[in-house]
């Protein structure tokens, strides 16, 4: 399915979503979500694109692969942090989206804490 087929479904269902509000709110959150999930697979399908165009680059700067890795995944967590959050608003749970983000955040400073002490030992040595 093209982009433009799923961005026309995501409104479709949105608009559904909405009617459903009226009659049975909780099927129209069960669709949206279904159709969340189907976006996020569709989006995890084009992952292998994007890896293959971060190993060419890497291959053109040689960067050491550690970094890389961190890099994808702290792009990975936000992705998910901001599709589980965003799910937890849409069904007014929204102190559960909010502490979903914290540990988001918490988990992205915890992956990357690596690379900042690396830099801070780069730093040290050439002041040294």
């Amino acid at each position: 399915m093209s982009f433009i087929g799923l961005v026309v479904l995501a409104v479709i269902v949105a608009i559904f979503s909405v009617s459903f509000k009226n009659i049975k709110s909780e099927y129209g959150i069960l669709l949206c979500v279904a159709v969340c999930i189907l976006l996020f697979v569709y989006g995890v399908g084009k992952l292998s694109e994007i890896l293959i165009a971060i190993e060419t680059i890497k291959n053109y700067i040689g960067i050491d692969s550690v970094y890389i890795e961190i890099i994808v995944k702290i792009i990975g967590i936000s992705y998910i942090t901001e599709f589980a959050s965003d799910v937890c608003k849409d069904c007014n749970y929204s102190a559960v989206a909010n502490q979903v983000q914290i540990f988001g955040k918490l988990t992205v400073i915890t992956i990357s804490l690596p690379v900042v002490v690396t830099l801070f030992e780069t730093i040290n040595k050439i002041i040294s």
